[in-house]
């Protein structure tokens, strides 16, 4: 019988996975029928980009994921396609960069069942498919991570250099990638300590140079923020509403008009300046450690609760920090320090994804120690029989983790877009649309009006006079009672009405009979 060593295996597997990862992500991209509200401003950036307005592409979002939008653009001549080309290649090249930091802190058999994971992580695959910068920022996080571990460990100048240029690409891409350097700057001390050994003048050389390319790119880029916000800070990012004539500039070489920002109002979870304020600490530290747990709660769920029982497993046999210990509180603190700055925030899934590939490797460890015990209560010998009991136990991780895989995404939203479709069907040049959300104006290609609270639309109807006004249902109820009779003088008509197809969303279109 032949016999099949664990060597042999992932070096045949390793460039399966990648395709493998590489098919799902693009079936993700085209099971996401509705862009994300971030989405219309990444375009709009990558277009003026791509035409030459590099300063107009600064706004808002950093510029790494808008700039390599704008070279697909170039490529592929739709800037939706080309920010979804994006999402799928670099969601699926972030695989590499993360079995390399597996391997050298788990093994090559964990970072192959890690590997695995990491293909089919619902979440990970979900934003590898749609026009967000998470895929991306994922890339360039995860290899950072992986040359920030090979420059304290083998001391070379060249990964101390790498680990600076990728760090300072996944702040370009997003804000919370700055939190490398910081991380970095605290696990240094960790790891003298650890090695029990004072650095030499030539070691703390090589980590200062780690911030030279923060030097030569970041500050240009915050000197940029700065020109356009009028304030230092880390970067330009609002969230900000697109307006007219979007789809229009995508799907034609036209002119674009200018974009319309409004601040968000959204709250964080807690309050540092009402802590300022009231001077209340134990009121602060009693906020500030339920939302930790909480996040750790949330975190579960994106993780996927299959594969944080495996970390709970090996939790019970006791095989946490048992595989590397220097390795594994090197991923400890950048995922305990990055959980602790996200406390003082508001933070949604999307920023707690980033963690997923810090934490994946010890799912993997936990599910290599029930294998083991699978094997011992069959008492498997034979090294062909033991990687078949493995192959059933990967093969059914992957049925389950699958039916949430291959779930399409955000298909909850299809209203939005069929009302957008609509009203672009009435053949109207850059109709004003009232709405809370700018996604419709977007598949319509009007002219976006911001509805910041739907209990003030009377005021907002008598000051824009939109064309038209589209109202989700779940909206109706946080209208007051007297601004509905005070509609009713305004004559408002419904034209069209939607449902979306996975959920009780439903859209109405409505005009003023005026028009």
């Amino acid at each position: 019988m032949k016999t099949y060593s664990i060597d042999r295996l992932i070096k045949h597997q390793i460039p399966l996975l990648l395709v493998i990862a590489f098919i799902i992500r693009l079936y993700a991209a085209f099971h996401t029928p509705v862009i994300a509200k971030d989405s219309i401003i990444y375009m709009q950036n990558a277009i003026h980009i791509s035409s030459g307005e590099f300063v107009k592409g600064l706004e808002g979002y950093p510029p790494v994921y808008p700039i390599l939008i704008a070279i697909f653009y170039r490529l592929i001549g739709n800037v939706e396609y080309a920010g979804q080309a994006v999402s799928v290649l670099m969601g699926t090249l972030a695989l590499l960069p993360f079995y390399g930091l597996t391997k050298e802190i788990f093994g090559r058999q964990i970072a192959l069942w890690g590997a695995i994971f990491f293909a089919f992580q619902p979440f990970l695959v979900q934003h590898g498919g749609e026009v967000t910068s998470e895929s991306t920022y994922i890339f360039f996080f995860v290899s950072a991570l992986y040359m920030a571990w090979k420059a304290l460990k083998h001391e070379d100048l060249i990964y101390f250099l790498s680990f600076g240029f990728l760090a300072v690409l996944a702040y370009l891409t997003r804000p919370e990638g700055i939190g490398l350097f910081v991380s970095f700057i605290v696990w240094l001390p960790i790891h003298m300590r650890l090695h029990k050994e004072k650095p030499s003048l030539l070691f703390l050389g090589k980590t200062l140079c780690v911030f030279l390319p923060f030097f030569f790119l970041g500050t240009i880029y915050l000197y940029q923020v700065h020109q356009i916000t009028g304030e230092w800070r880390i970067n330009a990012k609002r969230d900000m509403i697109a307006d007219s004539g979007l789809k229009g500039a995508i799907n034609s070489d036209a002119s674009h008009s200018e974009v319309k920002t409004y601040q968000d109002q959204r709250i964080p979870v807690w309050s540092f300046r009402g802590w300022v304020e009231t001077k209340n600490l134990s009121g602060f530290v009693f906020r500030y450690f339920k939302t930790f747990f909480l996040l750790i709660l949330k975190f579960t769920g994106i993780l996927h609760q299959l594969l944080f029982s495996f970390v709970i497993y090996l939790l019970i046999k006791k095989k946490f920090f048992s595989y590397h210990l220097e390795g594994e509180i090197f991923l400890a603190i950048f995922f305990i320090l990055y959980l602790m700055a996200m406390a003082f925030l508001y933070v949604d899934g999307r920023h707690l994804l980033q963690l997923v590939p810090i934490f994946l490797p010890w799912a993997a460890a936990g599910f290599l120690e029930l294998c083991k015990r699978f094997e011992s209560l069959l008492k498997l010998r034979n090294i062909n029989l033991r990687l078949s009991a493995q192959t059933f136990l990967i093969v059914l991780t992957i049925g389950i983790l699958l039916p949430k895989t291959l779930s399409g995404h955000r298909v909850d939203k299809l209203s939005l877009k069929d009302a957008g479709f609509w009203i672009h069907s009435q053949k109207m040049t850059s109709p004003s649309i009232l709405s809370t959300d700018s996604r419709v104006a977007y598949y319509a290609q009007g002219r976006h009006i911001q509805l910041a609270d739907p209990g003030e639309i009377v005021s907002f109807i008598l000051e824009s006079k939109p064309d038209f006004v589209v109202i989700v249902k779940d909206e109706i109820a946080n209208i007051p009672a007297d601004a509905l009779k005070a509609l009713q003088p305004l004559s408002l008509k419904e034209v069209y009405q939607t449902r979306g197809d996975a959920g009780p969303s439903v859209v109405t279109v409505y005009v003023l009979r005026s028009t």
